[in-house]
């Protein structure tokens, strides 16, 4: 379906601006995050 693809585009727009940002980087949750993230997948 072609709407769905467009809502999920802009979802992911949306999630990758508001990730992207630096304000939103030092927030708990991006914090909490980067540290899931860590614990997941060690290098």
């Amino acid at each position: 379906m072609v709407v769905l693809d467009l809502i999920n585009h802009g979802i992911c727009n949306l999630e990758n601006q508001i990730h992207g940002s630096a304000v939103t980087d030092l927030t708990p949750v991006r914090i909490a995050d980067a540290v899931k993230y860590r614990k997941s997948n060690p290098q």
